[in-house]
């Protein structure tokens, strides 16, 4: 019988033959041999499988797993299943593990007594029109639900005040997590969600999660954009998704055992939420996608915004003419005119 390895790490590939090879031999190139890598193909049309297959031909402690594409949520939900480590470790393959990651983590683990959950840190690279920037990330304590308050929180009280104190991300890759929690609790992703399934995910960890230890180091290397990354693709179908998860989120508040005061704190993220979507509605029209494509968003993102609209500061320049038009004849409307006249100008096509 096969000795349990400490860390499962598991890789969703989907048509990311440029960057996969980079994304393993970052976890090989670790310090630390107490692994497994278990890769799944969701029925990527490159050559992705075939890189895969090959790494598994040269290193045991590899396997891949083929499949009809599926979406991210179900392969994520598919290398849960297949992990036999203590402790699970998901990474996108487009991203890299940074230097020595997994003995620092192995050592803070075992420092801490085996946790629920490690939050680690981050670093995102990203590029947008042409410019780059790079930061990092750190979890700050403290960190658990015993801890942060007294008297100490509720669970769900705990995730609300996480998310809000942006103290714990959603990147699965940001986290090391121990299988038997996962399982005992019965934590999964939740396959309607094409995007955002990761923020979904981390709300599911907190809720059941005693004990959250920090290692302020950052864990992955997060790369934006990246061609075809549904990060960084703005389209209907990711921003459907997105709404669809906080709609879901906010309906489902009202079963959460949160006081008077979690449940005001939540609903103060509406408007950072609806700001942070507004913007998207920009990008659409920049990206060149379909006036039928942008109006659909429109309406949902008007949806998602409903009286807030009115509360939110109006940013400087020309968005900030058209935010205020938002809130006079409507987001559709607004991004409907908007469209004819960028059209009418040659800027945009279609």
């Amino acid at each position: 019988m096969n000795k349990q390895p400490f860390f499962s790490i598991g890789i969703p590939v989907y048509n990311t033959a440029k960057w996969v090879g980079d994304c393993i031999d970052s976890i090989l190139a670790q310090n630390f041999d107490d692994f497994e890598l278990i890769c799944v193909d969701d029925g990527s049309t490159d050559n992705s499988v075939d890189i895969l297959n090959a790494y598994a031909a040269k290193d045991s402690r590899i396997s891949v797993i083929t499949r009809e594409n599926d979406g991210p949520s179900s392969a994520r939900n598919a290398l849960l299943k297949a992990a036999q480590g203590k402790y699970i470790y998901l990474i996108d393959s487009d991203d890299t593990m940074c230097e020595n990651v997994l003995p620092q983590a192995y050592a803070k683990i075992v420092e801490d007594n085996y946790p629920d959950i490690l939050q680690m840190g981050l670093t995102k690279d990203h590029t947008f029109k042409g410019n780059r920037t790079v930061y990092d990330w750190m979890p700050q304590a403290p960190f658990t639900p015993a801890e942060y308050a007294n008297p100490p929180l509720t669970n769900d009280e705990y995730a609300i005040q996480m998310w809000v104190d942006n103290k714990v991300r959603a990147e699965a890759s940001s986290k090391f997590i121990k299988n038997e929690f996962i399982s005992r609790n019965g934590i999964t992703y939740q396959a309607v969600y094409y995007a955002r399934e990761d923020a979904d995910f981390a709300f599911r960890l907190l809720r059941k999660a005693k004990t959250v230890s920090i290692l302020p180091v950052s864990a992955f290397v997060y790369y934006l954009p990246r061609e075809g990354s549904i990060s960084t693709v703005f389209s209907y179908k990711t921003i459907k998704s997105i709404i669809c998860h906080y709609d879901d989120f906010y309906n489902n508040l009202e079963f959460w055992n949160l006081s008077d005061k979690y449940r005001a704190l939540a609903e103060s993220k509406k408007t950072e939420i609806y700001s942070l979507y507004r913007n998207f509605l920009f990008d659409l029209i920049e990206s060149g996608k379909s006036r039928e494509e942008i109006l659909r968003t429109a309406e949902m993102v008007e949806k998602l915004a409903g009286s807030k609209i009115k509360k939110l500061p109006l940013p400087k320049g020309a968005s900030g003419i058209i935010c205020l038009m938002f809130r006079i004849i409507g987001i559709k409307n607004t991004i409907s005119l908007w469209h004819s006249y960028l059209k009418s100008k040659g800027v945009i096509n279609n």
